[in-house]
């Protein structure tokens, strides 16, 4: 059973780039982030960036992947 605490934090905004890898095939992840790198879109998303040392997930960029 999932034990759940519902906390209330500062809000922040999400921005994103998404991609469809389907399978576990780790080495595809690391390739759509250096792509995201080469292309320039993590330099764009990071100009969207107000990080503070207070802010709820203490980082710019963040990966996320779903089943």
């Amino acid at each position: 059973m999932v034990s759940i605490t519902i906390q209330n934090k500062p809000e922040f905004n999400i921005i994103g780039l998404k991609t469809w890898i389907s399978g576990t095939d780790n080495d595809l992840f690391g390739d759509f982030w250096k792509k995201c790198h080469t292309e320039g879109e993590i330099e764009f998303i990071r100009k969207f960036s107000t990080k503070n040392e207070n802010s709820v997930t203490k980082s710019e960029i963040l990966g996320f992947s779903r089943t």
